[in-house]
């Protein structure tokens, strides 16, 4: 059985969500959240760095130059997270068969954009390890249960 990853928002709660936020996930989520470390030492630059570009004023070399910049950090991130899940996987084999093992996973956190989130390196990272990408499942819509592929 090959497993379907996909990812979503921290909203979603089908009964194949595992919540792989560092604050909020349980001891199955845990080994696939980055660590205190990596998320103090580059998520502050992010949200700085994002914030400089949501500007009005900001000039068209300086927003290409902080986009630069954000690029470069995000990549930093990419890097780091990616050598953490190798150590985890070293570490937490187990759990990382079980995963293997399941038919379906929604991997949540509370980053609002998959491009530019663990949740979307770990399902690359479960695909070279022979998983099926099943793409973003989009919470819709406040109290509602309603979900749609992207």
């Amino acid at each position: 059985m090959t497993l379907h990853v996909a990812t979503s928002h921290f909203l979603y709660r089908g009964p194949d969500r595992l919540d792989i936020s560092r604050m909020t996930a349980n001891a199955e989520g845990v080994v696939f959240a980055p660590s205190w470390r990596l998320i103090q030492d580059v998520l502050p630059q992010l949200r700085t760095l994002k914030r400089t570009l949501e500007m009005p004023n900001l000039s068209p070399i300086d927003k290409a130059a902080f986009e630069g910049q954000e690029q470069s950090v995000w990549n930093m991130y990419a890097e780091r997270y990616t050598e953490e899940m190798r150590k985890s996987y070293a570490e937490h084999r187990r759990q990382w068969d079980a995963l293997l093992a399941k038919e379906r996973v929604v991997l949540t956190c509370m980053c609002s954009d998959r491009g530019r989130c663990h949740r979307g390196i770990l399902a690359g990272v479960l695909v070279k390890l022979g998983a099926e990408d099943g793409g973003e499942v989009e919470y819709a819509g406040t109290g509602s249960k309603q979900l749609r592929l992207l």
